[in-house]
Order: C-alpha cells, then structure tokens, then sequence
C-alpha cells in the first residue's frame, strides 16, 4: 500500500534517505572487502602450513635410511576396520608413512 502510495507520488527521495542508503551500501561493501581479505589471508596461512607438513615428512623419510614396518589401522564409519601395512620413517618428533611398496595393489 505504502509502495504504491510513493509511485503515484511526484514527490522524489528525500536527501535523508539517499544518505541512509548510501550509508547502507558502504557498510555492506566494506563488510564484503572484510571478508574477501580474511579469506585470502586463511588460504595464505593454509598454504603455508600444508608446505610445513610437506617438507617435514619429506625431511623425515630422507633422514630415515632404514624405515621400521608397521601397520596402520582405519576405523571406517560403516564399523569395518581396513589395515594397511606402511613403512615408518623418523623418530617420535618427526614422523612419515609410506604405504608398503611391496604390498601396493594394483588396483589402487
């Protein structure tokens, strides 16, 4: 109804509601900004991260000449458990996998 009123109406925008408006637009603008860099900084850091995981379990297998065997058990959400047979590499601080060369199916 109110709409409707204000189409018939001549009477245009008053310079306080294009202000309000403006401030609106602005505020939203620089709340999306906000969050575009916060995004980009996250994936930054993630990045980084992920190289630090990266070189370390690399630094670990170099380190590591005579790897130990183990096996490695997954607990799958269906209650079945898989067990994997991996070769362990570097010591209690800085540790690497490997799924077993000699055991490695084809199929995967």
């Amino acid at each position: 109804m109110i709409l409707q009123k204000k189409l018939r109406s001549r009477r245009g925008e008053t310079l306080t509601e294009i202000l309000v408006s403006l401030a609106i637009l602005v505020l939203s603008i620089s709340l999306l900004v906000t969050m575009i860099m916060s995004a980009g900084k996250i994936t930054e850091e993630v990045k980084t991260q992920d190289k630090n995981f990266e070189d370390s379990a690399r630094l670990a297998e170099e380190q590591d000449k005579n790897p130990k065997s183990g096996t490695v058990t997954i607990k799958l959400e269906s209650g079945d458990d898989v067990t994997i047979d991996v070769d362990i590499y570097g010591d209690d601080a800085l540790r690497s996998y490997k799924k077993h060369k000699k055991h490695e199916d084809p199929d995967t």
